[in-house]
């Protein structure tokens, strides 16, 4: 028998931009999502942020057991990542949404 992998005739590749999703006793839901920012120029010259328009791209549905093959996968693969070029820095949620009301981002 062989395993054969190949692309499906509608393949593509998405920049990810967001994922959000659930739980259920079925496994999970994730939805990602892929961010467009829509520039206005501004009389004075130069552009301002108009717009975000969020799309939601792809559901994935995982059941337990893929769900945390999955994760286990990313979670090998971001170790690799900052092995190599260092660790990513994010902003918890609470201070990134303390210095937002307060003007920065």
């Amino acid at each position: 028998m062989d395993d054969k992998v190949k692309k499906a005739e509608d393949f593509r590749s998405i920049s990810i931009d967001g994922v959000f999703g659930g739980v259920s006793s079925q496994g999970a839901k994730i939805l990602v999502i892929h961010s467009s920012y829509k520039p206005k120029a501004r009389r004075e010259g130069g552009l301002e942020l108009e717009d975000i328009e969020h799309t939601i791209e792809v559901e994935l549905d995982f059941d337990p057991v893929q769900l945390k093959k999955t994760i286990i996968f990313l979670q090998k693969k971001l170790k690799e990542f900052e092995e190599k070029y260092g660790e990513i820095k994010i902003q918890k949620e609470k201070e990134k949404e303390e210095k937002q009301a307060i003007g920065y981002i």
